[in-house]
Parts: structure tokens; C-alpha cells; sequence
């Protein structure tokens, strides 16, 4: 079979996953909610994405290239 994925027998399949695709299975849905949580701040501050200069991602948020992204994207 392709994909990584084979046949354990009794009908059960198993699919191996890569370090990237279970890290964004792990980390996507704690992605999001900081996307979210974000979004929530800006317009509970009444700050439109005009005005806004940046969004600085500080501590271990800074090393998450993705969240840089979905932040980008989303705000």
C-alpha cells in the first residue's frame, strides 16, 4: 500500500504518520486557538487591520513558522 499505510490484520489498518504531519495533528488545533484568541483581542481592543503595524510572536511562538503564517493569513 501507499502513503505509509498497512494492512495489521484483522481488517485494522495502520497509517504511519511523519514527524511534520503528527506535530501539525498535535499542535494545528493550539494553532488555531491562538489565531482565534488573537482575532478576539484585536477587536475587543477596537483595533481594525488597518491600523494595525504588526503582530510580534515572542518566546517559543516565535520558533512556529506556521503560526507566523496563520497570523498573516487570518488577521
Amino acid at each position: 500500500m501507499s502513503g505509509g499505510a498497512a494492512r495489521a490484520g484483522s481488517g485494522d489498518l495502520q497509517i504511519m504518520v511523519s514527524g511534520s504531519e503528527r506535530a501539525l495533528s498535535v499542535a494545528g488545533p493550539l494553532l488555531d486557538e491562538a489565531v482565534q484568541v488573537t482575532k478576539r483581542l484585536l477587536d475587543w481592543a477596537d483595533l481594525p487591520a488597518e491600523q494595525l503595524s504588526g503582530v510580534f510572536l515572542i518566546g517559543g511562538a516565535s520558533r512556529i513558522p506556521l503560526l507566523a503564517a496563520l497570523l498573516e493569513r487570518e488577521v
